[in-house]
């Protein structure tokens, strides 16, 4: 017979069972995105890397293919009314701040 567990113990165990259970269920960004751009994927890979010496600067992100190329959401790297809104770059005029 297994030696008796506290209830610390016992908690902790589950814990890390379903822990490793969340770990399996993890699908890779080429899994998750499949038939979506290349250059989609290129993007998320770029800006979510974790450490900033790799990471995608904003000016890199901003250049991107996907950026650019018009071909997301109607959002392009146009300037600051690149947005299908033509709002982008104006949060404070949209906040009724402009020009204060």
């Amino acid at each position: 017979r297994w030696p008796e567990m506290s209830g610390g113990e016992r908690r902790k165990r589950e814990r890390d069972r379903k822990a490793e259970e969340e770990a399996d269920a993890v699908q890779s960004l080429e899994t998750r995105l499949e038939g979506y751009p290349t250059e989609l994927l290129a993007f998320l890979k770029g800006v979510f890397l974790i450490d900033p010496e790799t990471r995608s600067t904003p000016e890199q992100a901003l250049a991107s293919p996907y950026l650019s190329s018009g071909g997301h959401c109607g959002v392009s790297n146009g300037g600051a009314h690149g947005d299908r809104n033509g709002a982008a770059g104006h949060s404070a005029e949209r906040n009724g701040a402009a020009g204060h």
